[in-house]
């Protein structure tokens, strides 16, 4: 989890996928992770497009401060 998670997130905000089948396969992999790490299909995790939203908010800060 500690591995895996990371690279995931890092990995969606820096390709910012915009067509519904890239976002589903990023999801379809987080949800492969999040079943491997909890041994079960519940996870608190916040979905890769709240990740990217909020990924995207921080650099637009970062750059304009």
């Amino acid at each position: 989890m500690s591995l895996v998670r990371p690279i995931v997130e890092y990995g969606a905000a820096c390709w910012d996928p915009y067509r519904e089948c890239q976002i589903s396969a990023l999801d379809c992999v987080q949800n492969k992770v999040a079943k491997f790490a909890h041994h079960s299909g519940d996870s608190d995790w916040e979905s890769l497009v709240q990740c990217r939203k909020t990924e995207c908010m921080c650099v637009l800060y970062k750059a304009y401060r």
